[in-house]
Protein backbone atom coordinates (compact mmCIF):
# COMPACT_ATOMS: atom_id res chain seq x y z
CA UNK A 1 0.00 0.00 0.00
CA UNK A 2 1.24 3.32 -1.38
CA UNK A 3 0.85 6.21 1.37
CA UNK A 4 1.48 9.87 1.33
CA UNK A 5 3.79 10.95 4.17
CA UNK A 6 1.62 14.13 5.25
CA UNK A 7 4.57 16.20 6.86
CA UNK A 8 6.55 15.74 3.90
CA UNK A 9 4.75 14.96 0.72
CA UNK A 10 6.34 12.16 -0.41
CA UNK A 11 4.92 8.88 -1.10
CA UNK A 12 6.06 5.80 0.65
CA UNK A 13 5.25 1.95 0.31
CA UNK A 14 4.35 -0.34 3.03
CA UNK A 15 3.24 -4.00 3.17
CA UNK A 16 0.47 -6.20 5.51
CA UNK A 17 0.95 -5.49 8.85
CA UNK A 18 3.69 -3.06 9.01
CA UNK A 19 0.65 -0.54 7.71
CA UNK A 20 0.59 2.05 9.28
CA UNK A 21 -2.11 4.36 10.41
CA UNK A 22 -3.78 6.76 7.97
CA UNK A 23 -6.77 8.87 6.90
CA UNK A 24 -8.25 8.80 3.35
CA UNK A 25 -9.66 10.74 0.43
CA UNK A 26 -13.14 10.68 -0.88
CA UNK A 27 -13.92 12.60 -4.04
CA UNK A 28 -14.87 12.97 -7.46
CA UNK A 29 -12.13 13.20 -10.35
CA UNK A 30 -12.16 17.09 -11.71
CA UNK A 31 -9.82 18.19 -14.78
CA UNK A 32 -6.08 17.75 -14.01
CA UNK A 33 -5.78 15.36 -11.05
CA UNK A 34 -2.66 14.65 -10.08
CA UNK A 35 -1.22 10.98 -11.17
CA UNK A 36 1.32 8.56 -9.38
CA UNK A 37 3.82 9.46 -12.46
CA UNK A 38 2.72 13.15 -11.98
CA UNK A 39 3.36 13.34 -7.95
CA UNK A 40 6.53 13.77 -7.10
CA UNK A 41 7.02 15.98 -10.26
CA UNK A 42 7.47 19.49 -9.27
CA UNK A 43 5.42 20.27 -12.46
CA UNK A 44 2.34 18.80 -10.87
CA UNK A 45 2.10 21.62 -7.74
CA UNK A 46 0.50 23.60 -11.11
CA UNK A 47 -2.17 21.36 -11.33
CA UNK A 48 -5.96 21.75 -10.14
CA UNK A 49 -5.45 18.34 -8.50
CA UNK A 50 -2.53 18.57 -6.41
CA UNK A 51 -4.46 21.53 -4.19
CA UNK A 52 -6.73 19.11 -3.12
CA UNK A 53 -4.31 16.39 -2.04
CA UNK A 54 -1.98 19.43 0.24
CA UNK A 55 -5.38 20.60 1.68
CA UNK A 56 -6.22 17.31 2.84
CA UNK A 57 -2.91 16.37 3.63
CA UNK A 58 -2.80 19.69 6.31
CA UNK A 59 -6.40 18.32 7.92
CA UNK A 60 -5.18 15.08 8.12
CA UNK A 61 -1.58 16.76 10.18
CA UNK A 62 -4.02 18.74 12.15
CA UNK A 63 -5.99 15.36 13.31
CA UNK A 64 -2.70 13.53 14.19
CA UNK A 65 -2.61 11.25 10.83
CA UNK A 66 0.86 11.37 10.12
CA UNK A 67 -0.42 8.93 5.80
CA UNK A 68 -2.57 10.10 3.47
CA UNK A 69 -4.11 7.56 1.04
CA UNK A 70 -5.40 9.04 -1.97
CA UNK A 71 -6.49 6.99 -5.44
CA UNK A 72 -5.44 9.57 -7.91
CA UNK A 73 -1.65 9.01 -7.20
CA UNK A 74 -0.96 6.09 -4.84
CA UNK A 75 -1.62 3.91 -7.54
CA UNK A 76 0.56 3.14 -10.47
CA UNK A 77 -2.56 2.62 -13.19
CA UNK A 78 -0.09 2.08 -16.17
CA UNK A 79 0.61 -1.63 -14.02
CA UNK A 80 -2.58 -3.79 -14.41
CA UNK A 81 -1.42 -5.65 -11.31
CA UNK A 82 -1.32 -2.77 -8.67
CA UNK A 83 -4.42 -1.95 -10.31
CA UNK A 84 -5.92 -4.88 -10.05
CA UNK A 85 -4.75 -5.31 -6.69
CA UNK A 86 -5.76 -1.96 -5.76
CA UNK A 87 -9.58 -2.29 -6.62
CA UNK A 88 -10.04 -5.81 -5.10
CA UNK A 89 -8.29 -4.07 -2.02
CA UNK A 90 -10.20 -1.15 -2.12
CA UNK A 91 -13.19 -1.33 0.50
CA UNK A 92 -11.07 -3.20 2.62
CA UNK A 93 -8.44 0.11 3.05
CA UNK A 94 -11.59 2.13 3.57
CA UNK A 95 -12.77 -0.27 6.22
CA UNK A 96 -9.38 0.49 7.84
CA UNK A 97 -8.55 4.10 7.72
CA UNK A 98 -8.63 6.06 10.89
CA UNK A 99 -11.06 8.62 9.28
CA UNK A 100 -12.38 9.38 5.67
CA UNK A 101 -12.37 12.70 4.53
CA UNK A 102 -15.16 13.38 2.20
CA UNK A 103 -14.48 16.17 -0.45
CA UNK A 104 -17.58 17.90 -1.87
CA UNK A 105 -16.54 20.24 -4.62
CA UNK A 106 -19.53 21.16 -5.98
CA UNK A 107 -21.59 22.78 -1.97
CA UNK A 108 -22.06 24.98 -1.43
CA UNK A 109 -23.09 25.75 -4.83
CA UNK A 110 -25.06 22.47 -5.01
CA UNK A 111 -27.28 21.36 -1.84
CA UNK A 112 -25.32 18.65 0.08
CA UNK A 113 -27.68 16.11 -0.51
CA UNK A 114 -27.82 17.15 -4.20
CA UNK A 115 -23.29 16.91 -4.91
CA UNK A 116 -22.32 14.89 -7.67
CA UNK A 117 -20.28 13.12 -5.18
CA UNK A 118 -23.60 11.20 -4.31
CA UNK A 119 -24.08 10.08 -7.78
CA UNK A 120 -20.84 7.81 -8.75
CA UNK A 121 -20.35 4.31 -8.11
CA UNK A 122 -16.88 4.44 -6.05
CA UNK A 123 -18.18 6.40 -3.50
CA UNK A 124 -20.93 4.29 -2.44
CA UNK A 125 -18.05 2.27 -0.75
CA UNK A 126 -16.41 4.99 0.28
CA UNK A 127 -19.49 6.65 2.35
CA UNK A 128 -20.42 2.73 3.71
CA UNK A 129 -17.17 0.98 4.81
CA UNK A 130 -15.30 3.83 6.91
CA UNK A 131 -16.27 4.08 10.83
CA UNK A 132 -15.93 7.84 10.47
CA UNK A 133 -16.40 10.44 7.58
CA UNK A 134 -15.86 13.92 7.86
CA UNK A 135 -17.47 15.80 5.12
CA UNK A 136 -15.76 19.25 3.46
CA UNK A 137 -17.33 21.50 0.97
CA UNK A 138 -15.11 23.35 -2.19
CA UNK A 139 -12.95 25.62 0.15
CA UNK A 140 -12.67 22.39 2.63
CA UNK A 141 -15.29 24.19 5.41
CA UNK A 142 -16.34 21.26 7.53
CA UNK A 143 -19.91 20.48 6.87
CA UNK A 144 -20.13 17.54 9.36
CA UNK A 145 -19.78 13.95 10.11
CA UNK A 146 -21.64 10.89 8.94
CA UNK A 147 -23.25 10.25 11.95
CA UNK A 148 -24.68 14.07 12.68
CA UNK A 149 -25.72 13.75 9.08
CA UNK A 150 -27.66 10.71 8.71
CA UNK A 151 -31.07 12.03 7.74
CA UNK A 152 -29.43 14.04 5.23
CA UNK A 153 -27.95 10.88 4.01
CA UNK A 154 -30.94 8.69 3.59
CA UNK A 155 -32.35 11.35 1.61
CA UNK A 156 -28.93 11.61 -0.59
CA UNK A 157 -29.14 8.11 -1.34
CA UNK A 158 -31.93 6.15 -0.23
CA UNK A 159 -30.10 3.97 2.43
CA UNK A 160 -31.79 3.19 5.33
CA UNK A 161 -30.39 4.95 8.55
CA UNK A 162 -29.49 1.97 9.94
CA UNK A 163 -26.63 1.12 7.71
CA UNK A 164 -25.03 4.60 8.30
CA UNK A 165 -24.21 3.58 12.10
CA UNK A 166 -23.39 -0.35 11.66
CA UNK A 167 -20.98 -1.80 9.08
CA UNK A 168 -22.29 -5.12 10.34
CA UNK A 169 -26.01 -4.11 9.50
CA UNK A 170 -24.61 -3.47 6.02
CA UNK A 171 -22.82 -6.56 5.74
CA UNK A 172 -26.13 -8.59 6.41
CA UNK A 173 -28.26 -6.77 3.72
CA UNK A 174 -29.52 -8.67 0.79
CA UNK A 175 -27.70 -8.86 -2.20
CA UNK A 176 -31.32 -6.70 -3.77
CA UNK A 177 -30.97 -4.10 -1.23
CA UNK A 178 -26.99 -3.42 -2.23
CA UNK A 179 -27.43 -3.84 -5.61
CA UNK A 180 -30.41 -1.34 -5.32
CA UNK A 181 -28.14 1.26 -3.37
CA UNK A 182 -25.83 1.20 -6.50
CA UNK A 183 -29.01 1.73 -9.37
CA UNK A 184 -28.49 5.44 -10.13
CA UNK A 185 -24.66 5.53 -9.48
CA UNK A 186 -22.85 6.24 -12.77
CA UNK A 187 -19.29 5.44 -13.32
CA UNK A 188 -16.77 6.41 -16.19
CA UNK A 189 -15.77 2.75 -17.44
CA UNK A 190 -18.43 0.30 -17.71
CA UNK A 191 -16.58 -1.86 -15.95
CA UNK A 192 -16.29 -0.21 -12.78
CA UNK A 193 -20.29 -0.85 -12.36
CA UNK A 194 -19.42 -4.08 -11.30
CA UNK A 195 -16.02 -3.72 -9.81
CA UNK A 196 -16.93 -0.76 -7.72
CA UNK A 197 -19.24 -2.90 -5.92
CA UNK A 198 -17.15 -5.67 -4.92
CA UNK A 199 -15.96 -4.84 -1.44
CA UNK A 200 -19.82 -4.69 -0.27
CA UNK A 201 -20.21 -8.59 -1.59
CA UNK A 202 -16.74 -9.42 -0.27
CA UNK A 203 -15.95 -10.38 -3.13
CA UNK A 204 -12.83 -10.78 -5.12
CA UNK A 205 -11.84 -10.99 -8.83
CA UNK A 206 -9.79 -10.10 -11.77
CA UNK A 207 -10.53 -6.92 -13.44
CA UNK A 208 -11.55 -7.52 -17.61
CA UNK A 209 -11.33 -3.72 -19.12
CA UNK A 210 -13.07 -4.64 -22.30
CA UNK A 211 -15.81 -6.72 -20.84
CA UNK A 212 -17.98 -3.84 -20.67
CA UNK A 213 -21.64 -5.12 -19.40
CA UNK A 214 -20.13 -8.62 -18.95
CA UNK A 215 -18.45 -7.45 -15.79
CA UNK A 216 -21.56 -7.18 -13.66
CA UNK A 217 -23.14 -10.28 -15.06
CA UNK A 218 -19.60 -11.87 -13.92
CA UNK A 219 -19.98 -10.08 -10.62
CA UNK A 220 -23.68 -12.26 -10.05
CA UNK A 221 -22.11 -15.18 -10.79
CA UNK A 222 -19.02 -14.66 -8.19
CA UNK A 223 -21.84 -14.10 -5.60
CA UNK A 224 -24.06 -16.93 -6.15
CA UNK A 225 -20.97 -19.06 -5.30
CA UNK A 226 -20.80 -17.76 -2.19
CA UNK A 227 -24.34 -16.95 -1.43
CA UNK A 228 -27.83 -18.58 -1.04
CA UNK A 229 -29.24 -15.08 -1.58
CA UNK A 230 -31.89 -15.44 -3.89
CA UNK A 231 -33.01 -11.57 -4.03
CA UNK A 232 -30.22 -11.80 -6.06
CA UNK A 233 -33.32 -12.69 -9.11
CA UNK A 234 -35.37 -10.14 -7.55
CA UNK A 235 -34.90 -7.31 -9.85
CA UNK A 236 -36.97 -5.85 -12.87
CA UNK A 237 -36.02 -4.48 -16.35
CA UNK A 238 -38.70 -2.00 -17.93
CA UNK A 239 -37.28 -2.57 -21.81
CA UNK A 240 -36.93 -6.61 -21.83
CA UNK A 241 -39.60 -9.34 -22.25
CA UNK A 242 -37.17 -12.01 -22.04
CA UNK A 243 -34.09 -12.30 -19.85
CA UNK A 244 -31.76 -14.15 -18.52
CA UNK A 245 -31.32 -15.23 -14.99
CA UNK A 246 -29.47 -12.24 -14.04
CA UNK A 247 -29.86 -8.29 -13.86
CA UNK A 248 -27.98 -7.06 -16.73
CA UNK A 249 -27.37 -3.98 -14.63
CA UNK A 250 -27.57 -2.85 -10.95
CA UNK A 251 -30.41 -0.19 -12.61
CA UNK A 252 -32.68 -2.70 -12.39
CA UNK A 253 -33.04 -3.16 -8.97
CA UNK A 254 -33.70 0.22 -8.44
CA UNK A 255 -37.12 -0.64 -7.29
CA UNK A 256 -35.56 -3.65 -5.02
CA UNK A 257 -34.61 -1.92 -1.82
CA UNK A 258 -37.24 -3.18 0.26
CA UNK A 259 -36.61 -7.14 -0.28
CA UNK A 260 -34.69 -9.06 2.20
CA UNK A 261 -33.62 -12.81 2.08
CA UNK A 262 -35.54 -15.51 3.60
CA UNK A 263 -34.95 -19.43 4.31
CA UNK A 264 -38.94 -21.11 4.32
CA UNK A 265 -38.02 -22.75 0.83
CA UNK A 266 -34.66 -24.57 2.25
CA UNK A 267 -34.06 -24.88 -1.77
CA UNK A 268 -31.26 -27.75 -2.69
CA UNK A 269 -27.70 -25.41 -3.75
CA UNK A 270 -27.57 -23.80 -7.26
CA UNK A 271 -24.52 -23.63 -9.46
CA UNK A 272 -23.98 -22.31 -12.98
CA UNK A 273 -22.89 -24.74 -15.81
CA UNK A 274 -22.30 -24.57 -19.25
CA UNK A 275 -26.60 -24.56 -19.63
CA UNK A 276 -27.13 -21.78 -17.56
CA UNK A 277 -27.56 -21.90 -13.62
CA UNK A 278 -29.17 -25.48 -12.34
CA UNK A 279 -31.30 -25.25 -9.73
CA UNK A 280 -34.39 -26.68 -8.15
CA UNK A 281 -38.11 -24.96 -8.73
CA UNK A 282 -41.36 -26.30 -7.78
CA UNK A 283 -43.33 -23.86 -10.73
CA UNK A 284 -47.19 -22.47 -10.73
CA UNK A 285 -47.75 -23.22 -14.39
CA UNK A 286 -49.67 -20.49 -15.09
CA UNK A 287 -51.44 -22.43 -17.63
CA UNK A 288 -53.28 -25.26 -15.17
CA UNK A 289 -56.61 -26.15 -15.38
CA UNK A 290 -57.24 -26.13 -11.58
CA UNK A 291 -55.16 -25.45 -9.12
CA UNK A 292 -55.62 -24.90 -5.24
CA UNK A 293 -52.97 -22.88 -2.82
CA UNK A 294 -52.95 -23.54 1.23
CA UNK A 295 -51.29 -20.91 3.39
CA UNK A 296 -50.08 -22.91 6.67
CA UNK A 297 -50.72 -20.66 9.36
CA UNK A 298 -54.78 -20.72 8.50
CA UNK A 299 -57.44 -23.20 7.58
CA UNK A 300 -58.37 -20.99 4.34
CA UNK A 301 -58.57 -22.32 0.96
CA UNK A 302 -59.31 -21.00 -2.15
CA UNK A 303 -60.02 -22.24 -5.50
CA UNK A 304 -59.08 -20.82 -9.49
CA UNK A 305 -60.81 -22.52 -11.70
CA UNK A 306 -61.31 -23.48 -15.64
CA UNK A 307 -59.08 -21.00 -17.15
CA UNK A 308 -61.33 -21.06 -20.75
CA UNK A 309 -60.06 -19.52 -23.20
CA UNK A 310 -57.16 -19.98 -26.02
CA UNK A 311 -54.46 -23.20 -25.58
CA UNK A 312 -51.52 -22.35 -24.23
CA UNK A 313 -48.03 -22.78 -26.04
CA UNK A 314 -44.64 -23.02 -24.32
CA UNK A 315 -46.17 -22.36 -20.93
CA UNK A 316 -45.09 -19.63 -18.96
CA UNK A 317 -44.52 -20.30 -14.71
CA UNK A 318 -44.90 -18.94 -11.94
CA UNK A 319 -41.56 -19.14 -9.53
CA UNK A 320 -41.05 -18.28 -5.88
CA UNK A 321 -38.48 -16.74 -4.51
CA UNK A 322 -36.92 -17.43 -1.04
CA UNK A 323 -37.10 -13.77 -0.52
CA UNK A 324 -40.07 -11.04 1.03
CA UNK A 325 -41.10 -7.65 -0.02
CA UNK A 326 -41.15 -5.42 3.34
CA UNK A 327 -42.97 -2.33 2.51
CA UNK A 328 -44.58 -0.28 -0.53
CA UNK A 329 -47.88 -1.99 1.12
CA UNK A 330 -47.10 -5.74 0.11
CA UNK A 331 -45.56 -7.60 3.18
CA UNK A 332 -44.97 -10.80 1.46
CA UNK A 333 -42.98 -13.33 -0.89
CA UNK A 334 -42.52 -12.49 -3.87
CA UNK A 335 -42.22 -15.09 -7.87
CA UNK A 336 -41.24 -14.38 -10.95
CA UNK A 337 -41.90 -15.46 -14.07
CA UNK A 338 -40.09 -18.07 -16.39
CA UNK A 339 -40.79 -19.95 -19.50
CA UNK A 340 -39.95 -23.23 -20.63
CA UNK A 341 -38.05 -23.33 -23.26
CA UNK A 342 -36.74 -27.05 -24.34
CA UNK A 343 -36.75 -30.04 -22.05
CA UNK A 344 -35.81 -29.28 -18.70
CA UNK A 345 -34.56 -25.83 -19.83
CA UNK A 346 -36.58 -22.08 -18.80
CA UNK A 347 -35.67 -18.38 -19.24
CA UNK A 348 -36.79 -15.23 -17.03
CA UNK A 349 -39.91 -14.32 -18.66
CA UNK A 350 -42.29 -10.74 -17.83
CA UNK A 351 -38.85 -9.41 -16.69
CA UNK A 352 -40.93 -6.16 -16.05
CA UNK A 353 -42.58 -7.47 -13.12
CA UNK A 354 -42.06 -9.09 -9.84
CA UNK A 355 -45.21 -10.64 -8.54
CA UNK A 356 -46.47 -10.74 -5.04
CA UNK A 357 -47.40 -13.71 -3.98
CA UNK A 358 -49.27 -14.37 -0.18
CA UNK A 359 -48.71 -12.05 2.79
CA UNK A 360 -46.03 -11.60 5.18
CA UNK A 361 -46.23 -14.51 7.91
CA UNK A 362 -47.76 -17.18 5.65
CA UNK A 363 -45.92 -18.85 2.40
CA UNK A 364 -48.43 -20.76 -0.39
CA UNK A 365 -46.82 -23.71 -1.62
CA UNK A 366 -47.44 -24.82 -5.09
CA UNK A 367 -49.05 -28.12 -6.97
CA UNK A 368 -48.99 -30.58 -5.44
CA UNK A 369 -50.20 -29.79 -2.07
CA UNK A 370 -47.91 -30.47 0.88
CA UNK A 371 -48.70 -29.57 4.55
CA UNK A 372 -44.69 -28.98 5.43
CA UNK A 373 -41.93 -26.97 3.96
CA UNK A 374 -40.88 -29.99 1.75
CA UNK A 375 -41.53 -28.89 -1.74
CA UNK A 376 -41.41 -31.29 -4.86
CA UNK A 377 -38.58 -29.69 -6.42
CA UNK A 378 -37.67 -30.13 -10.23
CA UNK A 379 -34.35 -29.63 -11.01
CA UNK A 380 -33.94 -27.31 -14.30
CA UNK A 381 -31.55 -24.94 -16.30
CA UNK A 382 -31.76 -21.82 -15.94
CA UNK A 383 -31.12 -19.19 -19.15
CA UNK A 384 -28.41 -17.06 -18.13
CA UNK A 385 -28.59 -14.97 -21.54
CA UNK A 386 -32.28 -14.66 -23.35
CA UNK A 387 -33.26 -16.37 -26.15
CA UNK A 388 -35.93 -13.53 -27.30
CA UNK A 389 -39.08 -15.18 -29.21
CA UNK A 390 -41.63 -13.06 -30.66
CA UNK A 391 -44.69 -12.32 -28.38
CA UNK A 392 -47.49 -9.96 -29.24
CA UNK A 393 -49.31 -7.27 -27.26
CA UNK A 394 -53.19 -7.05 -26.60
CA UNK A 395 -55.60 -4.88 -25.51
CA UNK A 396 -57.16 -6.29 -22.32
CA UNK A 397 -60.67 -5.42 -21.50
CA UNK A 398 -61.47 -6.55 -17.57
CA UNK A 399 -65.34 -6.60 -16.26
CA UNK A 400 -66.31 -8.23 -12.48
CA UNK A 401 -69.27 -9.58 -11.90
CA UNK A 402 -70.63 -9.44 -8.38
CA UNK A 403 -72.68 -12.33 -8.36
CA UNK A 404 -73.31 -12.77 -4.58
CA UNK A 405 -74.55 -9.92 -2.57
CA UNK A 406 -71.80 -9.77 0.06
CA UNK A 407 -69.55 -8.74 -2.59
CA UNK A 408 -70.43 -5.15 -3.97
CA UNK A 409 -67.76 -3.07 -4.55
CA UNK A 410 -63.87 -3.90 -6.02
CA UNK A 411 -61.26 -1.29 -5.49
CA UNK A 412 -57.95 -1.64 -7.49
CA UNK A 413 -55.28 -0.92 -4.95
CA UNK A 414 -52.11 -1.51 -7.30
CA UNK A 415 -50.51 -2.10 -10.43
CA UNK A 416 -47.47 -3.21 -11.63
CA UNK A 417 -45.27 -2.01 -12.88
CA UNK A 418 -46.03 1.07 -11.72
CA UNK A 419 -45.83 2.67 -15.51
CA UNK A 420 -48.29 0.43 -17.16
CA UNK A 421 -51.34 2.04 -18.90
CA UNK A 422 -54.64 1.21 -17.37
CA UNK A 423 -57.52 3.01 -17.56
CA UNK A 424 -60.78 3.92 -15.29
CA UNK A 425 -57.92 2.81 -12.29
CA UNK A 426 -60.54 4.67 -9.24
CA UNK A 427 -64.06 3.35 -11.03
CA UNK A 428 -65.41 0.00 -10.30
CA UNK A 429 -64.30 -0.76 -14.31
CA UNK A 430 -63.96 -1.89 -16.56
CA UNK A 431 -60.69 -1.62 -16.93
CA UNK A 432 -58.13 -1.31 -20.17
CA UNK A 433 -55.03 -2.74 -20.19
CA UNK A 434 -52.62 -2.22 -23.04
CA UNK A 435 -49.14 -2.55 -21.57
CA UNK A 436 -48.13 -5.72 -20.89
CA UNK A 437 -47.35 -7.67 -18.93
CA UNK A 438 -48.91 -5.80 -16.37
CA UNK A 439 -50.40 -7.14 -12.74
CA UNK A 440 -53.05 -5.61 -11.40
CA UNK A 441 -54.22 -6.31 -7.88
CA UNK A 442 -57.92 -6.31 -6.67
CA UNK A 443 -59.69 -5.92 -2.96
CA UNK A 444 -63.47 -6.25 -2.45
CA UNK A 445 -65.52 -4.46 0.29
CA UNK A 446 -65.34 -7.88 2.39
CA UNK A 447 -61.61 -8.10 2.61
CA UNK A 448 -60.75 -10.65 -0.63
CA UNK A 449 -57.98 -9.93 -2.30
CA UNK A 450 -56.92 -10.94 -5.56
CA UNK A 451 -54.39 -10.44 -8.32
CA UNK A 452 -54.05 -10.62 -12.08
CA UNK A 453 -51.16 -11.12 -14.51
CA UNK A 454 -51.84 -10.00 -17.91
CA UNK A 455 -49.56 -10.87 -20.98
CA UNK A 456 -48.60 -12.61 -23.58
CA UNK A 457 -46.77 -15.71 -25.21
CA UNK A 458 -46.25 -15.79 -28.94
CA UNK A 459 -49.61 -15.01 -30.73
CA UNK A 460 -51.76 -16.14 -27.45
CA UNK A 461 -53.10 -13.95 -24.73
CA UNK A 462 -52.19 -15.20 -21.23
CA UNK A 463 -54.19 -14.47 -18.36
CA UNK A 464 -53.43 -15.72 -14.47
CA UNK A 465 -55.58 -15.27 -11.53
CA UNK A 466 -54.56 -15.82 -8.73
CA UNK A 467 -56.02 -15.17 -5.12
CA UNK A 468 -55.25 -14.99 -1.28
CA UNK A 469 -57.54 -14.28 1.69
CA UNK A 470 -56.81 -14.17 5.25
CA UNK A 471 -58.90 -16.64 8.04
CA UNK A 472 -61.06 -13.66 8.45
CA UNK A 473 -63.33 -13.36 5.40
CA UNK A 474 -65.16 -15.59 4.00
CA UNK A 475 -64.12 -18.23 1.26
CA UNK A 476 -64.11 -16.92 -2.24
CA UNK A 477 -64.52 -18.85 -6.03
CA UNK A 478 -64.07 -16.63 -9.13
CA UNK A 479 -64.65 -18.02 -12.46
CA UNK A 480 -61.92 -16.37 -15.23
CA UNK A 481 -63.18 -16.41 -18.75
CA UNK A 482 -61.29 -14.90 -21.34
CA UNK A 483 -62.18 -14.11 -25.04
CA UNK A 484 -60.46 -13.11 -28.29
CA UNK A 485 -63.06 -10.82 -30.40
CA UNK A 486 -61.18 -11.50 -33.80
CA UNK A 487 -58.03 -13.07 -34.71
CA UNK A 488 -55.22 -11.70 -37.09
CA UNK A 489 -52.13 -12.88 -37.66
CA UNK A 490 -50.72 -9.71 -38.30
CA UNK A 491 -48.59 -8.33 -35.60
CA UNK A 492 -49.66 -4.65 -36.22
CA UNK A 493 -53.53 -5.02 -35.54
CA UNK A 494 -54.06 -4.33 -31.72
CA UNK A 495 -56.24 -7.67 -30.56
CA UNK A 496 -59.31 -6.91 -27.43
CA UNK A 497 -58.85 -9.59 -25.14
CA UNK A 498 -62.06 -9.65 -23.11
CA UNK A 499 -61.49 -10.89 -19.88
CA UNK A 500 -64.91 -11.42 -16.85
CA UNK A 501 -64.44 -12.25 -13.38
CA UNK A 502 -67.03 -13.97 -11.95
CA UNK A 503 -67.60 -14.33 -8.10
CA UNK A 504 -69.48 -17.08 -6.17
Amino acid sequence: MRLINTRTMKLEEFYDDRIPKYAILSHTWEEEEVSFKDFENAESKRLKGYSKIQNCCSIALEDRHHYLWVDTCCIDKSSSAELSEAINSMFRWYKDAGTCYAYLVDVPEQNFVDSRWFTRGWTLQELLAPHSVSFFDQNWDPIGMKFELIEELKLATGIDSDFFEDLDMVCDASVAQKFSWAAQRKTTRTEDVAYCLMGLFDINMPLLYGEGAKAFIRLQHEIIKVSDDESIFAWCEADNLSSGVFASSPLAFIDSGDIIGDTKLHRRPYMMTNKGLSMDITPLNLSHQRLINHRFHSTTYIEEVDLKGCPFVNPIFLQPLDCLRQGRGFNGPVAICVSWMSSNVFQRHFSQILVPYGEYGGIFTFNPLVTELKPDWKEVYMLSRAEHRYSREFKFIIQALLTKSNHRRLQLTRVLPSSANVTNQESQGPWEVTSQPAYLEFQSDKGNVFGILLGSRGELPLVHLHVWNSAKVPRTRVDVNYTLDTFSMDPGVLLDCHVNLRFH
